[in-house]
């Protein structure tokens, strides 16, 4: 069973200026509209590529963000997977993503940040390692991963405000991912 999801902008008209979110779920070739009952919205803020509402102080972006965060988080819990998550996921582990991370132009002129991120790096392999895994895909990223994977440091010794500071990077680099949009449709448990 096929699923995909995606969030578009839609107007009523094509000279119409104004418009609004809809969700287009795909489940097996079936495309169903939803309209997501936002306010109605000029064109000029909506992003097609992170499909996201852009930063402005014009409008409150953030309250259209949150709301498809949240909308999608729900059908992900609904869905259990989607489909495109796990075809996409098979190409890009988020070890992966974290080791082209590590190894960017941009962490160079940055040592702390670059030895903490390898800090973190080490500690997440040594944690796959325990669990007889060696890859971590984004959509086995789960808050009961993250439990575990809370748990496994504490009790390998880690002081609580260390470990709250590790998985802060797992989150950067989460959502790092969603910024550049390499991995689409990443689900954020945090």
């Amino acid at each position: 069973m096929s699923k995909s999801v995606k969030f578009v902008f839609h107007k009523g008209r094509k000279e119409d200026k104004m418009g609004y979110v809809y969700v287009l779920m795909i489940e097996n070739r079936d495309r169903t509209y939803r309209s997501l009952k936002l306010p109605r919205l000029e064109e000029k803020y909506w992003d097609e590529k992170s499909q996201r509402v852009k930063k402005s102080k014009n409008i409150d972006y953030t309250k259209y963000n949150d709301f498809i965060d949240s909308f999608l988080s729900d059908i992900i819990r609904e869905w259990k997977t989607l489909d495109k998550f796990d075809e996409f996921n098979n190409r890009n582990s988020f070890i992966d993503y974290f080791k082209k991370v590590l190894s960017s132009t941009k962490l160079e002129m940055k040592h702390g940040t670059r030895l903490k991120y390898n800090t973190v790096f080490k500690k997440l392999f040594d944690y796959l390692k325990h669990k007889k895994k060696n890859d971590l895909l984004f959509s086995q990223i789960t808050p009961e991963f993250l439990d575990d994977l809370n748990n496994y440091m504490k009790l390998s010794g880690m002081e609580i405000d260390s470990v709250i500071h590790y998985l802060k990077i797992i989150r950067i680099i989460l959502r790092k991912s969603q910024k550049d949009r390499n991995i689409p449709y990443v689900y954020d448990p945090f």
